[in-house]
């Protein structure tokens, strides 16, 4: 008996949906503006619009009301009737001057549908939202168009014209929104689609694979949120290194070693820092505002224009990461450093040293290496050598020629701060085989 019931449930529930089949209502927003012909462009895609357009409405059934809103700056007059009575007015239709706004058309057509008819909407577009709205707002208000469709039986289409449409904003929330398809012609879309057994059907499997998958999802959820709490814990204690301590995310090898130091003072007898502050001051602030003051001041007098000077204080004010100490008196100074350049490999600097006829000693290196560090430095800001070593001791930097040639400009006190080596150590025994120990404190 309930087997029965059921069965006879069943066929009432279908015989309804066959015979409670809508009547249908179609959309068609046109865009008019010079851009669809070619003008401020290359593409010309009017002729192919309006034809598609006359085409299709010539092949609707004479029961589906069709409206038209053609439209550029603004929607022009609405077209009303069947497709026979339009696809002939629509041959008229002419390019109209100015913009697009299909922000306007799109709400207007929204504003024609009927909830008591089954509704296909058609956007024929190049895209190109430049008049009325922004391209922003006019992308909530498509992404909008989910929520009427769960009220109604509601579609839209998006047809593309040209393959260059196909990867603008429109084309792609038309291709992932629901109820939303994209079309090539509109052919595609000139029979209706009846509520048929085999939709019905398709709706059931929908439904339970909804269903599995809310349960699945439901699981994935319990079992996943311990460990997405774990990895957001460690992406904050990531920041807190990062951004916070001042730490390089390459180096996280030595972060013991940094996180000790970043209290350190780095001074010494000769009295660099007197300020007594400490790495990870220096690191976050190399230039603080007394001294951005004096390094101005200092420039003005040897006349480096104020936007010059202002462009090396903005450079050299950007926060660093803390560096860790020598091991074996090799430094790596990089993350408290600003590089510049590069000194001269081992073949230019023999060719230089030959050409001054000069002997490969360490203070004929180094000068070399002087030199052309503060070429790198003028050249990068546009002022002469001799204005770029007198800034560069205004901001109370330094040279380093570190080990891998590279020339970096150091905070004098982290530079003298620690004993080290450097590239000079490396020339002079390629140049000389002599074992060079730089003499510094």
């Amino acid at each position: 008996m309930k087997k029965s019931i059921c069965i006879l449930l069943m066929c009432l529930i279908n015989m309804t949906l066959w015979a409670g089949e809508k009547s249908e209502k179609r959309i068609y927003m046109i865009d008019l503006s010079g851009s669809m012909a070619g003008y401020h462009s290359d593409i010309n895609v009017f002729k192919k619009e309006i034809t598609q357009l006359s085409n299709a409405l010539s092949s609707l059934d004479s029961e589906i009301e069709t409206i038209i809103i053609p439209f550029a700056e603004k929607p022009a007059e609405t077209l009303r009737g069947n497709g026979n009575e339009l696809s002939e007015k629509v041959k008229d239709f002419k390019v109209l001057k100015g913009k697009s706004d299909i922000y306007t058309a799109w709400y207007t057509g929204i504003k024609e549908i009927d909830t008591s008819k089954r509704n296909l909407l058609f956007l024929i577009t190049d895209g190109y939202q430049n008049c009325g709205v922004d391209t922003r707002k006019l992308s909530q208000e498509l992404k909008s168009f989910s929520k009427i469709t769960s009220k109604a039986e509601i579609e839209a289409y998006y047809l593309i014209l040209h393959p260059k449409y196909q990867n603008n904003k429109i084309s792609r929330i038309f291709e992932t929104e629901r109820n939303m398809f994209i079309i090539y012609n509109l052919k595609d879309i000139v029979k209706k689609k009846p509520i048929t057994k085999q939709k019905i059907n398709t709706i059931k499997r929908n439904n339970t694979t909804k269903k599995y998958r809310e349960k699945t999802n439901t699981l994935l959820y319990y079992f996943y949120l311990p460990i997405i709490i774990i990895v957001t814990l460690l992406f904050i204690l990531a920041l807190i290194l990062i951004v916070i301590l001042r730490i390089n995310p390459k180096e996280f090898k030595e972060i013991k070693e940094r996180l000790q130091n970043r209290n350190v003072i780095p001074n010494n007898k000769n009295g660099i820092n007197k300020e007594k502050r400490t790495f990870r001051e220096i690191a976050q602030n190399p230039i603080p505002a007394s001294l951005a003051k004096s390094c101005k001041k200092i420039a003005k007098n040897i006349g480096v224009p104020k936007d010059k000077t202002e462009k090396i204080l903005k450079d050299f004010r950007k926060s660093r990461f803390i560096c860790s100490k020598p091991k074996d008196r090799h430094a790596n100074f990089a993350p408290m450093a600003i590089t510049i350049g590069r000194f001269p490999t081992k073949e230019e600097l023999q060719k230089i040293l030959k050409e001054k006829k000069l002997e490969p000693s360490s203070e004929n290196i180094r000068a070399i290496h002087y030199e052309f560090a503060r070429k790198a430095f003028a050249d990068k800001y546009n002022i002469t050598p001799n204005q770029a070593g007198q800034i560069i001791g205004a901001l109370d930097h330094t040279i380093h020629e570190a080990e891998d040639g590279t020339i970096q400009i150091v905070p004098n006190s982290i530079h003298d701060y620690y004993k080290h080596d450097g590239l000079v150590s490396i020339r002079v025994k390629e140049l000389t085989g002599q074992t060079y120990t730089e003499n510094l404190t």
